[in-house]
């Protein structure tokens, strides 16, 4: 929702904007306008930011500790709140600079936004700082999970489980584009605001026209890149995306169909202990 959002809304004032139809709508209120564009364009970049963190965060509790209480409260808490935690994290981002609403446009022709300069900095820094931070948050949670998928396939190799590594090698694959898909996403982010930094210390920088086409390369990074790899490879997630699109209602799977993404977790979370775990209405033998 956080990419459709954004790409809407990107897309349509951008078109608006070239077409020139209602320039004298946006110029007389560029009061409200210009900030608008201002703050919408940060708190969409968070917005994908903060979602892709939590992606991350997700993957490395399902597999990592799925038995644990964490894994089941994580499991047991209504999707709804999630979205709400998404959204308010990087409403509180934009807090930072979302102060002075100075922002305006410097001609009813061209309609390009002139931010104060402080206000400026403060965004960029608070970008710079969220694109390290949620980067090294979401990089370390796939390391561990990456770890973990190692460890469980080299044990598999030594009691010759030939059947189980089949499918954890599938899953390594797509750990390893998940993973190169948040690191060319956040990476965007990161030099994209490296140059919007340099550009505010020196606005006469021959970099500000060529800046201008590097922001739809991060938009495409955040809105495409990362999510749609995950969309694609993580059939838990995926399936939780389904669900929320049909308003909640529950499909049936039968267990000859069952996905293998969701046997592999399971066949992690079966290496200890004795008996049975349940998920999803299977149950696979614990050692």
């Amino acid at each position: 929702m956080a990419d459709v959002y954004t790409l809407l809304d990107f897309n349509f004032v951008g078109c608006i904007r070239k077409s020139e139809l209602i320039n004298d709508f946006f110029w007389a209120h560029r009061g409200l306008v210009a900030n608008y564009m201002f703050l919408s364009g940060y708190y969409g970049i968070y917005l994908r930011c903060v979602g892709i963190t939590l992606i991350s965060v997700q993957r490395f509790v399902a597999v990592c500790h799925g038995r644990t209480i964490a894994g089941k409260l994580m499991e047991e808490t209504p999707l709804v709140v999630f979205v709400i935690v998404h959204w308010l994290t990087a409403l509180l981002m934009i807090m930072p600079f979302a102060t002075s609403f100075s922002v305006t446009f410097d001609s009813e022709e061209n309609l390009a936004m002139i931010a104060p300069e402080q206000e400026s900095k403060i965004a960029n820094m608070v970008t710079i700082l969220s694109a390290i931070i949620l980067f090294l948050i979401s990089a370390t949670c796939y390391i561990f999970v990456v770890a973990h998928v190692i460890k469980s396939r080299l044990s598999n190799e030594s009691t010759n489980q030939a059947g189980n590594n089949s499918i954890m090698s599938r899953r390594e694959l797509g750990l390893t584009i998940q993973v190169t898909g948040l690191m060319i996403a956040l990476l965007l982010v990161f030099i994209y605001n490296i140059g919007q930094f340099i550009i505010n210390q020196n606005p006469r920088s021959v970099l500000r026209t060529v800046w201008i086409l590097f922001h739809p390369i991060m938009n495409i990074g955040l809105s495409c890149i990362h999510p749609w790899t995950c969309f694609i490879f993580n059939s838990e997630l995926r399936s939780k995306i389904l669900k929320i699109l049909r308003c909640g209602q529950s499909t049936k799977v039968h267990s000859s169909k069952f996905d293998e993404e969701n046997m592999y977790i399971l066949l992690l979370q079966a290496r200890n202990g004795s008996g049975l775990t349940f998920s999803s209405g299977m149950a696979v033998p614990r050692r």
